[in-house]
């Protein structure tokens, strides 16, 4: 997990600035000697791996859509109707080769020459076209697809599908600094242009992104009544937003102290980009005179880093 802290002061006016976890996915694994059935496993590789909409973590349950395009041209057509689509039981974010049940369990085609291209999706949707849609709009929705896998009736074992999380996740924690006036409250935070998962490609293996409205996604669970205390805390829920090219984002930030004039706080990360599967925990400290931003970052995936806001 990214942690980024950042130094804010609050001047004439005050101002403000996730490990490797693995289940299985099996069906009705008896073999009549006709039928052979689609038996999978499950990973999500570089996460603390809901039925909730919230970022999956090693005590989570999230269930997922599987669908299975039946080819012999070597390639499958996602933008077709799947041949088969299900929907797995809970899988625990901490599982290792659990086994899970499908709500209909799906069989290999009986001409080895045809197989079965196979990828799985949540939140869970039903495919039109090519793509998946999902109602979000607070950024709670940690998208995750799977990489394709192929089998057949000849070739259905260790078939595993290996899920990505297709967002960056930011978390945002406060703390007061030096002269930071007391009873001091964070109000809002807002990331200024994100993007918010809204569907899949399935073609693609990518998540599409809508705009969040007013300019920005205002970070949820922040009603104004946390004071800003010498302790780091945080303040509001996790959010998922699309990934960018850039290493920079920027925030939009209010406290008690100055609700009419917010103060816009550029983030810049030492990565070369803000990258999908890292979680990225931004610490605003809040001093009441002069401006300095320092940043420090530790990985949701591997890797360390720094940064430096001035």
């Amino acid at each position: 997990m990214k942690k980024i802290h950042i130094l804010i002061s609050l001047g004439a006016v005050m101002a403000a600035s996730a490990g490797c976890t693995k289940t299985t996915v099996r069906g009705d694994i008896q073999d009549n000697g006709e039928q052979v059935p689609v038996v999978l496993n499950a990973e999500i590789p570089s996460a603390e791996a809901t039925v909730s909409k919230s970022p999956i973590t090693a005590s989570s349950r999230f269930t997922a859509t599987v669908g299975g395009w039946v080819s012999r041209t070597g390639s499958a057509d996602y933008t077709g109707t799947p041949s088969w689509t299900a929907v797995t039981s809970e899988i625990a974010g901490n599982a290792d080769r659990q086994p899970v049940t499908l709500t209909e369990q799906p069989y290999y085609e009986p001409d080895d020459a045809d197989k079965t291209y196979m990828k799985a999706w949540y939140p869970e949707g039903t495919p039109s076209g090519g793509s998946v849609s999902f109602e979000n709009t607070d950024g709670s929705v940690d998208a995750m697809m799977s990489r394709e896998i192929v089998g057949s009736r000849k070739d259905k074992d260790g078939k595993n599908l290996v899920f990505d999380h297709l967002t960056a996740q930011l978390i945002f924690d406060v703390v007061g600094g030096e002269g930071l006036d007391a009873g001091t409250t964070i109000t809002s935070i807002k990331v200024l242009e994100a993007g918010l998962p809204t569907g899949f490609d399935l073609a693609a293996g990518t998540a599409t992104f809508t705009p969040a409205a007013d300019g920005g996604l205002t970070v949820p669970g922040i009603d104004g009544t946390q004071v800003i205390g010498s302790t780091a805390a945080q303040a509001g829920l996790p959010i998922m937003v699309e990934p960018l090219e850039d290493n920079t984002f920027t925030l939009e930030v209010t406290t008690s102290g100055n609700q009419d004039d917010p103060f816009v706080v550029p983030v810049t990360v030492d990565d070369t980009a803000l990258q999908a599967g890292t979680a990225y925990t931004i610490t605003l400290t809040f001093i009441q005179q002069g401006v300095d931003f320092t940043a420090t970052v530790t990985e949701w995936k591997s890797g360390t880093g720094s940064t430096t806001i001035i």
